[in-house]
């Protein structure tokens, strides 16, 4: 929550809370600094700039996420609501030491203070996935300073909850920062507590060196970083870190902590740290290996090179196209649920719900994430049709079936209740017909006629 050049956006009238100056733009939602009346004290107040009804979702999700857990190191949630016009806003506690990213890019760091930041992490991280809570997104950005110098995770618009559903997990789709992501998270595949902890270790490498050395040119480069390059080789200015810095970035979730107990203890028994800047002594480091790297060495005539280069960029291709790949699957299924949402299930036939993923899935047949959504839409045709079924209207039924087949045609149990469907339709049309005959050949007894209800003699004088 840094203060930035975008213009000021209208201050929100908010019951209760007087707006004193517009603090941030945090992406989505804008932050203002406020006067909480009841209880005089300043907070920050964040507040939804959309009426999109799924980020309003996400928004009320993090109050209430961050309203069980309590730990100093966590945000503090004070009240949530919504404004007049319908957007959600939360009140929380004010933060105004700057953000780590704002220290990061000062270059002052010092050994002890990461030492100090990262031990308050790995508590708070440990407080939060007891609550069952999945971070997903860890970045200098995430984490914001109070005046006394202590830091304070926040920003849990995208958190995973444990047991949490589809529509709001997005299995399958990279939500999050790639550059701090863990290669599961990247490729979509089931994620648990460990993946913060590569974050943290993304995070730590920064803190130490000063760069993100994962972070590409772009996202398909970022993800080949991930995927492949081994944890760095850390100077010996800090190569105390270097065993906490292998167990954070191991590329398989097993090989990192079992838990931030075991983070925190490896964490406490590293040596206090110099005194002087991080990056005063990385510069000496670097001084003493610039001197090394002119010692004369002999390399390979100019002449020879091209076919090396020409055999990395043939291997390294398969790996560029798997990226670009990835990266088309994302956007795809991020239309796919943007039309989802907006009920554009089968139309427009171009771009709906359907179309997009069932793109994705040329790309990824088996992407988990496109079949579970049409799953999801197939079903709910499926369900209409079976109401309408419970009411004997019968071609209604069948309409909204066809629309579940559509999504899903090779699907068995669609197959199987369409026909279902049209025995049942065709028995209760055997019986209304066999009814109806039933009535059509019953004997009709009509009244004897009034001449047969006159005696005989006065019948025969009658009739002359």
């Amino acid at each position: 929550m840094s203060l930035t050049s975008v213009a000021a956006p209208p201050e929100p009238q908010i019951p209760g809370y007087e707006i004193e100056a517009w603090l941030a733009d945090g992406g989505m939602a804008s932050v203002y600094i406020a006067w909480q009346v009841s209880l005089q004290r300043r907070v920050a107040i964040k507040v939804l700039r959309s009426r999109d009804s799924d980020l309003a979702q996400r928004f009320e999700r993090e109050a209430r996420l961050l309203a069980t857990i309590s730990h100093r190191h966590v945000l503090t949630i004070y009240d949530v609501g919504h404004l007049a016009d319908g957007r959600p806003f939360l009140a929380m506690e004010l933060l105004q030491g700057g953000s780590l990213r704002q220290r990061l890019e000062d270059g002052a760091l010092h050994e002890s203070d990461v030492r100090r930041w990262f031990l308050d992490l790995a508590g708070a991280l440990a407080t939060v996935h007891a609550h069952g809570i999945i971070h997903r997104d860890i970045k200098p950005g995430n984490i914001l300073f109070r005046q006394d110098g202590s830091l304070v995770l926040c920003d849990f618009g995208i958190a995973f909850e444990d047991g949490q559903a589809l529509d709001l997990t997005r299995t399958g789709l990279m939500v999050g920062s790639p550059a701090y992501a863990s290669p599961e998270q990247l490729c979509g595949r089931p994620i648990d507590a460990r993946s913060d902890q590569y974050s943290l270790g993304v995070l730590l490498v920064e803190c130490l060196l000063g760069r993100n050395p994962f972070r590409g040119q772009d996202y398909g480069e970022t993800l080949m970083r991930h995927l492949q390059m081994p944890p760095p080789v850390l100077p010996a200015a800090v190569a105390p870190w270097q065993a906490i810095v292998d167990s954070l970035l191991a590329k398989e979730a097993a090989a990192r902590y079992a838990d931030e107990a075991s983070l925190l203890q490896a964490l406490q028994q590293l040596p206090a740290g110099s005194a002087d800047p991080l990056l005063q002594r990385l510069e000496s480091a670097l001084e003493v290996a610039t001197v090394q790297q002119e010692l004369p060495v002999q390399l390979p005539a100019r002449r020879r090179r091209w076919p090396y280069l020409l055999l990395i960029g043939l291997l390294l291709l398969p790996l560029f196209w798997v990226a670009g790949q990835t990266y088309r699957v994302h956007q795809l299924l991020l239309r796919g649920d943007a039309r989802l949402e907006a009920g554009l299930f089968l139309q427009p036939a171009q771009d709906s719900a359907l179309f997009y993923y069932r793109q994705a899935l040329l790309l990824q047949p088996h992407n988990a994430h496109a079949l579970a959504a049409l799953t999801r839409i197939a079903r709910g045709y499926r369900d209409a049709a079976l109401i309408e079924a419970s009411r004997h209207h019968w071609q209604q039924a069948q309409d909204q079936l066809q629309l579940a087949l559509q999504v899903r045609p090779d699907a068995q149990d669609l197959l199987a209740l369409r026909e279902r469907l049209l025995a049942q339709q065709q028995a209760q049309a055997r019986l209304q017909h066999a009814a109806h005959e039933e009535t059509v050949s019953r004997p009709v007894h009509h009244a004897p006629a009034h001449g047969k209800l006159l005696p005989h003699w006065l019948r025969r004088w009658i009739g002359g």
